[in-house]
């Protein structure tokens, strides 16, 4: 046999594409109407020499499909006619909406202010909180919470020492109708939570520890100013009061170590002994002339008149000073005035003084007043631009 040769492909299979499958074929029918796929696939098919696979070229462009060219005559009889005038009534919305999209876009560029304040936080220049004014406020307030730490500490210390006096004192206090360290506590708790709410208000800057302050201190200086009137054109009435109150204190003298104090304190500075007199102490079970006490017939040192050349006080100074003596012989050295009396004469000795501490307190108040509300306004105009 000879040696078998390799034959050249005619010049017109070289452009043939090389065969495929019946899977290809089914995936890609579009190439199969272009012919680029052999009409036999099979194994009784001529075998045909591979050959690199060539791209196609892109076909002419094509015309236009037939339904494209039956809308073309529509559409240019559309383009034709003449154009309807529309209704009046479909024109009137167009009219409505315009100012309304006007109106969004304003609201619109009203939130966008209002975000931009927001993101950050932050005021114009010249609208702030003004510092002399917090700071007023804040020392001014924190002079008045030592003021009521001071009396709210005295008054507990006193309820406190008196209890721990004697076992006999706590069940004695019940039966006492006001123990003037109570008072103490009162005023002391009442003075301690306004300047705390001050103080705190003021350099938080909180408004409504501001404004509890500050409405609080109007209900305060409405009562005193109240009080007061009522007092000066109702003497007598506040007088009685007072005697009542004496009359009190003298029969719990030595039941109320409190009240012995305030007695003692007031009967030295007014100069006075009793409420009315030095027979007043006759109501008190130790110092009455019945009593079985060594005290009897006596009135406390405190009604005694101080000797200038003693240096010691002498507590027996006012033994047997109510007892009966006859006309010529002496009378004992205590005071004879009634301390409700004194009270007046005090009263109206000291009217100016009072009168000046009363008008400094009621300007310190409404200065306060005026502080407090003005730091709200500072706090809530700056507020406003969050």
């Amino acid at each position: 046999m000879g040696r078998a040769t390799k034959t050249e492909p005619f010049p017109g299979e070289l452009e043939r594409p090389p065969p495929y499958n019946i899977n290809q074929e089914m995936r890609y029918p579009e190439m199969r109407d272009q012919g680029y796929y052999m009409q036999q696939s099979g194994p009784s098919a001529p075998q045909q020499p591979q050959q690199p696979y060539r791209r196609p070229q892109q076909p002419p462009p094509q015309a236009q499909p037939q339904y494209e060219q039956n809308r073309q005559p529509q559409r240019q009889q559309q383009q034709q006619r003449p154009k309807q005038q529309q209704p009046p009534k479909q024109q009137q919305p167009k009219q409505q909406q315009q100012p309304k999209s006007r109106q969004q876009q304003q609201r619109g560029q009203q939130q966008a202010k209002k975000q931009s304040f927001r993101r950050f936080r932050r005021a114009p220049p010249g609208v702030e909180v003004s510092p002399c004014i917090k700071y007023t406020v804040f020392f001014l307030n924190l002079l008045f919470w030592l003021l009521g730490v001071f009396l709210l500490g005295f008054g507990i210390w006193g309820v406190v020492s008196k209890a721990l006096a004697s076992v006999e004192a706590i069940a004695e206090v019940a039966g006492i109708g006001f123990d003037p360290m109570y008072g103490f506590i009162i005023v002391g708790a009442v003075i301690f939570l306004l300047a705390t709410s001050g103080c705190i208000g003021a350099l938080r800057e909180n408004t409504c520890m501001l404004k509890f302050f500050a409405y609080s201190l109007i209900l305060i200086l409405l009562a005193e100013i109240t009080i007061g009137v009522l007092a000066y054109f109702y003497q007598d009435k506040v007088f009685g009061i007072l005697e009542d109150w004496i009359d009190g204190s003298i029969k719990n003298y030595y039941d109320d170590p409190d009240t012995q104090f305030i007695m003692d304190g007031l009967q030295e500075s007014l100069q006075c002994c009793g409420s009315t007199g030095p027979d007043d102490w006759e109501k008190n079970i130790y110092f009455a002339c019945d009593s079985p006490a060594r005290s009897k017939c006596s009135v406390p040192y405190s009604c005694c008149q101080p000797d200038p050349a003693a240096d010691v006080a002498n507590y027996q100074c006012g033994f047997g000073a109510l007892e009966e003596r006859n006309p010529g012989d002496p009378r004992p050295d205590i005071y004879y005035t009634g301390c409700v009396e004194g009270m007046k004469n005090w009263f109206v000795n000291n009217a100016i003084v009072l009168g000046v501490a009363g008008g400094v307190l009621i300007i310190l108040e409404c200065l306060s007043i005026c502080l407090a509300k003005s730091l709200v306004n500072d706090i809530e105009c700056v507020k406003s631009y969050w």
